[in-house]
């Protein structure tokens, strides 16, 4: 007997009746047709049990904003406003990007939240300072518990100002 539990052929060029005539052994074929998504399914996005959806930063509309502001704009920066502290990255200053906004998929190594807000601060040549809202989506969840039991940046969290709509 093979190791997989199959009977050795005295011909080992002469294919078994049951193993199929590519060459790969039962186990493989049963683990290909376990992948298969049923006729009726095929061609649609199937969701994973537990994915959840998600608030993924505009980047395009951060670029717009940036641009429409250039001229009175000290600095923008993108992040997670229910967790700034962590996730902010200043992506304009002195009058240049230092994100490319065109090639970047994440911020602080983050796409987008299930329960934070992707924001751009706009910090202003006057010193005045704005919140927008800057994503594309839509979150299915709220703060998770734990991260109300000790946050390390909450004084930070406390000072930080209301989003604009």
């Amino acid at each position: 007997m093979h190791q997989c539990g199959h009977p050795k052929e005295s011909d080992p060029n002469k294919a078994r009746e049951s193993e199929p005539r590519d060459g790969r052994d039962n186990h493989q074929s049963q683990r290909d047709s376990e992948k298969k998504v049923p006729g009726a399914l095929q061609g649609q996005k199937i969701k994973k049990q537990g994915e959840k959806k998600m608030k993924r930063y505009d980047f395009a509309k951060a670029h717009g904003l940036i641009e429409a502001e250039k001229k009175v704009l000290a600095e923008a920066i993108l992040g997670m406003h229910e967790d700034w502290f962590w996730t902010a990255k200043t992506i304009w200053e002195n009058g240049e990007y230092t994100v490319n906004l065109a090639t970047v998929s994440e911020i602080a190594g983050i796409s987008g939240s299930s329960w934070a807000t992707p924001v751009i601060k706009l910090i202003y040549n006057d010193g005045k300072e704005r919140f927008l809202e800057c994503y594309k989506g839509e979150s299915s969840g709220t703060k998770p518990d734990f991260l109300e039991l000790g946050v390390l940046s909450g004084p930070v969290q406390d000072s930080i100002a209301p989003i604009e709509k």
